[in-house]
């Protein structure tokens, strides 16, 4: 069974497979819920005591390149 991270991991995983093959319009309704997903984790994360990342690239970015 996999974690709340281990499925939003899968689910990127596949937009970012299939991200050629959809519309202007879906790829616009990915990054907007790839925003949001990436605003709640980071939420998440700066709950944790770590150390902050030097470096922030913009989940959608990573998915669209």
């Amino acid at each position: 069974m996999l974690t709340p991270k281990g499925r939003a991991a899968v689910a990127l995983i596949a937009v970012r497979d299939g991200w050629a093959d959809l519309s202007p319009s879906q790829q616009a309704e990915c990054g907007d819920l790839v925003e949001r997903l990436s605003v709640a984790l980071r939420r998440e994360h700066s709950v944790a005591d770590r150390a902050p990342s030097p470096v922030r690239v913009p989940l959608v970015g990573r998915i669209a390149s």
